[in-house]
């Protein structure tokens, strides 16, 4: 992928969180073997990839549990 197409679809997303998530002091994207990492932190914000348009559903055995 292209670094124009990269910013792209940075924009994309970033147009597509709600408001109060555009401006975070830290993101962190856990796959499936980052569960434990998820469940430590106390103030999170999670965001299904489904409610993300153009984002698969997630496969993940661990996010279907949830």
């Amino acid at each position: 992928m292209s670094s124009a197409a990269f910013a792209k679809n940075i924009v994309k997303l970033a147009e597509l969180l709600p408001a109060h998530l555009r401006n975070p002091q830290v993101g962190i994207v856990c796959g499936s073997g980052l569960g434990t990492l998820a469940e430590s932190i106390t103030e999170r914000v999670i965001v299904p990839y489904s409610t993300l348009e153009g984002f698969g559903e997630s496969t993940g055995a661990c996010l279907a549990a949830s």
